[in-house]
């Protein structure tokens, strides 16, 4: 809800963008917050192993869902 109007966002076409302007793209495309004064936001991660991101033996990465239960199976990176 924006304004009190329920609004639709998405869905994105990004096929020949990169990940910052997919990023830019989607931030631009809904810039104001919604009733509850939350943004929607947009990072790029870079993938583990990768440079940015090199592969560590002393941490775990686990998917949860908005009550923190785990939804995807633990990776340890």
């Amino acid at each position: 809800m924006v304004g009190g109007v329920e609004t639709t966002i998405g869905p994105w076409d990004c096929d020949n963008l990169s990940p910052e302007e997919c990023c830019t793209f989607v931030q631009g495309d809904v810039p104001d917050p919604d009733d509850n004064g939350n943004f929607l936001a947009c990072f790029v991660e870079e993938p583990v192993g990768g440079p940015k991101n090199p592969k560590r033996e002393d941490r775990a990465i686990a998917v949860v869902d908005s009550d923190l239960n785990v939804v995807r199976e633990v990776i340890i990176h």
